[in-house]
């Protein structure tokens, strides 16, 4: 087994104790100089918490004077969580009530762009059974 499966069963334990009734699924890939795991995961458990969790496994070395990323041995790991749409319309809903026409000024293109930003905040913060 190589590094990159060895990282990848160590994060899976650690999300299953974390989120016991959340199933993830939790994938390797990359090339020869660097690994990159994949964690998906629907609706349940808010991104912002599980992010935590994804970053600790993350190691990227980068040039202290450039900021650039260096090349090998990095572990990138990613994290993506799939949303129902009865659960985007429900915060829609709920975003909609709450601001009403407090942003009916702007144009229609900046109305739509603050409410879908207003949107994914909210998803991104809350945990959907």
């Amino acid at each position: 087994m190589g590094y990159g499966s060895d990282v990848a069963k160590l994060l899976r334990k650690e999300l299953k104790v974390k989120f016991p009734k959340q199933k993830f699924s939790v994938r390797t890939g990359g090339g020869s100089m660097s690994t990159a795991i994949n964690v998906g995961w629907s609706d349940g458990v808010a991104e912002k918490r599980v992010k935590p969790v994804l970053d600790k496994f993350a190691k990227i070395d980068y040039d202290r004077r450039s900021g650039e990323i260096l090349g090998g041995g990095n572990t990138f790991v990613f994290g993506r969580r799939e949303v129902s749409d009865k659960h985007k319309d429900r915060v829609k809903k709920k975003i909609l009530k709450k601001y009403g026409k407090g942003f009916m000024h702007q144009d229609k293109w900046q109305r739509e762009r603050y409410l879908q930003e207003r949107i994914w905040e909210q998803i991104n913060e809350t945990n959907f059974k």
